[in-house]
């Protein structure tokens, strides 16, 4: 067994690739966002466990899969694929004021940041013991 000065490099950093069997890890909390119906890891869970799949044709609003796809991969700027795996969630669904971002702020921030803004309270709450929103709340 690795003794826990062998964790950290000369400056002080954690090592890279470090492993000690005495280091366990805890998930205290899960959130996240996955294709189809399942916008929660339960979701998720309930479509992997029954078998389902969340493959499906490009989504017209998404873009023109006609004017993008050609079977050879070999051709430039094309795919070649005419399914894939989307989030049925739309991403301009954003609760702004809870989160005290002004409209114009959120309009401006990648619908990608939103949505981690979102995923981060969502496993802050999962994981339930010790997290206090009104604490947060006031940080902010």
């Amino acid at each position: 067994m690795a003794n826990s000065g062998d964790f950290y490099t000369q400056n002080g950093l954690p090592q890279l690739g470090f492993a000690d069997s005495s280091m366990p890890i805890a998930i205290i909390g899960v959130g996240g966002r996955f294709p189809g119906e399942a916008s929660s890891p339960e979701k998720l869970w309930e479509l992997v466990s029954k078998g389902r799949s969340a493959l499906k044709e490009v989504p017209k609003d998404r873009f023109n899969i006609d004017a993008f796809y050609h079977p050879h991969n070999e051709r430039q700027g094309t795919i070649n694929i005419r399914k894939a795996h989307f989030m049925e969630q739309d991403v301009s669904e954003f609760d702004a004021p809870f989160f005290s971002i002004t409209p114009a702020e959120a309009h401006a921030m990648d619908p990608q940041h939103r949505m981690m803004l979102e995923c981060t309270y969502e496993a802050l709450e999962n994981g339930n013991k010790g997290f206090y929103p009104q604490k947060i709340k006031t940080c902010l």
